[in-house]
């Protein structure tokens, strides 16, 4: 709660330069902090997610609801803007605390057959819904993976590599863009961001083992000790964006 509050502060500074602002009062906080399911570190509390089995003799430290209640009302003694949070999926959210709806949605082959239903069901809170990251990676294969793209590296080898052998495919990204913006436009999503501009932990290397790039969701690729570089998704993204415009 601290430091959320530190950044209602920081962010009540931005509301008065502009007031569009909108705090996002963080990200999948069941998974990136400690305590609400199983797991020391991040990877290990993602494994334990998806294993609900491993949850035997767990205690969570703090209820998640209350705790974002605690959040929310503390933020709202700081911040007079409008006020969000970027919910995994999984995570049952009490939207009536929130102005924005927000959800790291992804599709994969797991809810690929329910997705537009999924994005409905955000929408039926009376609340503008904002797709607050989708994406997918840079090989064929990817778009089935949805979030979880980016689990082909062996983080444990030295230097970094993929843990198979994997077919470079920059097209997959253009068409899970376009295919997943025709749903949410169409739906009435208010808005949408791509998960991410650059992975600069995951750079390009000609090498396929070593080609980081491909665990990527980047925008663009990032060359080992030079500039970056933009797919092809970059390209789409503008061809996109400008027929949206006019």
């Amino acid at each position: 709660v601290p430091y959320f509050e530190d950044c209602a502060r920081r962010a009540a500074v931005l509301l008065a330069r502009d007031p569009a602002t909108v705090l996002v009062l963080g990200c999948e906080i069941s998974l990136f902090c400690a305590g609400f399911v199983p797991g020391a570190h991040l990877l290990d509390r993602i494994q334990g997610a998806m294993n609900p089995a491993s949850w035997a003799g767990f205690t969570p430290a703090a209820d998640f609801t209350t705790v974002q209640r605690d959040v929310v009302a503390m933020a709202r003694k700081h911040f007079g803007g409008s006020i969000s949070y970027a919910s995994g999926e999984w995570e049952d959210i009490d939207w009536s605390l929130f102005d924005f709806v927000g959800v790291d949605l992804y599709r994969s082959a797991a809810n690929a057959a329910t997705f537009d239903q999924l994005v409905s069901g955000y929408l039926k809170h009376g609340k503008p819904v904002v797709i607050t990251e989708f994406g997918c990676c840079t090989y064929q294969g990817a778009q089935d993976a949805g979030g979880m793209g980016w689990a082909i590296v062996d983080y444990a080898a030295e230097p970094r590599c993929l843990t198979g052998e994997y077919v470079r495919d920059e097209s997959v990204q253009v068409s899970y863009f376009t295919e997943l913006l025709d749903v949410f436009e169409p739906a009435g999503v208010h808005g949408a961001f791509w998960f991410t501009f650059a992975g600069y932990e995951s750079p390009y290397d000609p090498d396929p083992r070593l080609d980081l790039d491909m665990a990527s969701y980047g925008v663009v690729k990032i060359h080992k000790g030079g500039p970056w570089e933009p797919k092809q998704l970059w390209h789409a993204m503008a061809r996109r964006y400008d027929r949206a415009a006019q």
